[in-house]
């Protein structure tokens, strides 16, 4: 593992981030409930309509419930190990974001299952006050971190476009949104539904994504470091193009721009496999199969957005490649590295100077094994391959919905296994330390914990 120029030594307290990954692997397990619960389920009527309110209600627990539930939640711990400085009052801000965030996607969602009652226009309302709360908080929270060492690290500066790209998806949220409540004050238009889309998948996640494979790919995986042009002018060349796309959408003949957008993906996945290609640690773990299958699942997007302009797949096949086979991805196969990183990381942190309390850490692949992250990639793209199919053939979304519970379900006991094991081992390490320093192992697990 190649830890050079990172600092870990001003990471935030491990309930902090563990919050927002135990609760996406929460929301996971709802959508796929809520997919077994689809009027229709078991009879196949497929996923070929994108534009049901049933449809809508599970995308946004999957975006919001577990994409940027996680997101939030690492960038509390990545930030200040990239070199920014650490969100101020991490517990504080955490205690506000999550609870807003978790209340806000129920309502949304629930807000959409039931559109047009009196229950679903009211907690579409809700969702409208509690979301960009909670987003406005994050990026609040999160670009005084960024800004004060923005020139100089280009992890950072993607973070800052990332930021800027979710600003721009809450705000044509919230115009959708409006749409839906007050449709003669605010008409609801769906290219800009297709704008929302793409600006917080190819945006926000990809971005972000992009910001934080800067450091993790060469970490945990010893690749090459990603080409200094490619970090400077990937994120503002892709902010120009969804910018016009969003100008220019629907009035020329020619979709220049989504044939730019088209080619620019192609390019950063081909990049991204070639780059894993060359890596000097040739074990082939759960992580990198998992950037490996996002990178794959980029590529069949591009020709499936076209597949679908040609009306030969619904529009929805393309989507489920992007938001689950290439986001879903890269956020399943990362939560298992960094979940048994951080856990090792805060008992090594335990330990202090006491050296005999290092012969009681775990090694990593003790607290989440790769065998066991093998069974959830496996499960995952079992899950992203029924959702596919549902598209294009008549599965019943209740095979669906059981392959999503599945996985989420498998990912929520490999938190609370690893966190049980942390524990044990916390214990331990405390009683060594105490017995070497007396009074000090009680200090130092009140400041970690």
């Amino acid at each position: 593992m190649n830890t050079a120029g990172l600092d870990f030594d001003h990471i935030p307290p491990l309930s902090v981030p563990f919050r927002f990954f135990i609760s996406a692997s929460l929301f996971g397990a709802l959508a796929g409930i809520a997919l077994v619960l689809m009027p229709g389920a078991a009879s196949g009527n497929g996923l070929g309509n994108r534009w049901s309110p049933e449809l809508l209600s599970i995308t946004h627990l999957i975006t919001l419930g577990v994409i940027m539930m996680v997101m939030l939640g690492a960038l509390f711990q990545i930030l200040p190990v990239v070199g920014a400085e650490p969100v101020k009052q991490p517990h504080l801000r955490a205690a506000l974001i999550h609870p807003l965030l978790c209340l806000g996607t129920l309502a949304l969602s629930v807000g959409l299952w039931v559109l047009g009652t009196p229950l679903g226009k009211t907690a579409l309302w809700i969702a409208m006050l509690l979301l960009p709360c909670a987003l406005l908080v994050a990026m609040a929270s999160y670009l005084p971190a960024i800004v004060c060492h923005i020139r100089s690290n280009a992890t950072l500066r993607q973070a800052s476009w990332a930021l800027l790209a979710l600003g721009i998806t809450l705000l044509l949220g919230c115009w959708q949104l409006l749409g839906w409540s007050l449709p003669q004050q605010f008409p609801l238009d769906r290219r800009l539904t297709d704008l929302h889309a793409l600006w917080g998948t190819l945006g926000w996640c990809l971005l972000l994504i992009g910001a934080v494979a800067y450091q993790v790919v060469p970490m945990f995986h010893t690749a090459p470091a990603v080409p200094t042009r490619v970090q400077q002018f990937s994120a503002p060349v892709l902010i120009l193009l969804l910018i016009g796309l969003g100008f220019f959408q629907g009035w020329s003949p020619v979709p220049w721009f989504e044939l730019l957008l088209s080619v620019y993906s192609l390019l950063l996945a081909s990049g991204l496999l070639g780059n894993l290609a060359r890596r000097r640690r040739r074990v082939a773990d759960a992580t990198l199969r998992a950037w490996q299958l996002a990178a794959t699942c980029l590529m069949l997007a591009c020709f499936g957005f076209w597949l679908s302009v040609w009306g030969w797949v619904p529009e929805s096949f393309a989507f489920i490649l992007l938001l689950y086979g290439v986001i879903l991805s890269v956020v399943i196969g990362m939560l298992l590295k960094i979940c048994a990183f951080l856990l090792y990381l805060h008992l090594q942190q335990r330990c202090g100077t006491c050296f005999e309390a290092f012969a009681l850490l775990p090694k990593m692949h003790e607290l989440i094994a790769q065998q066991q992250g093998q069974r959830l990639l496996a499960l995952h793209l079992f899950a992203l391959l029924t959702l596919l199919t549902a598209t294009i053939a008549p599965l019943p979304t209740l095979i669906c919905g059981a392959a999503l519970c599945s996985e989420f379900a498998y990912l929520l006991t490999l938190q609370c296994r690893a966190l049980g094991r942390y524990r044990v081992a916390a214990q331990r390490i405390d009683v060594q330390v105490s017995q070497q320093n007396p009074g000090l192992a009680n200090g130092a697990r009140a400041a970690k914990e």
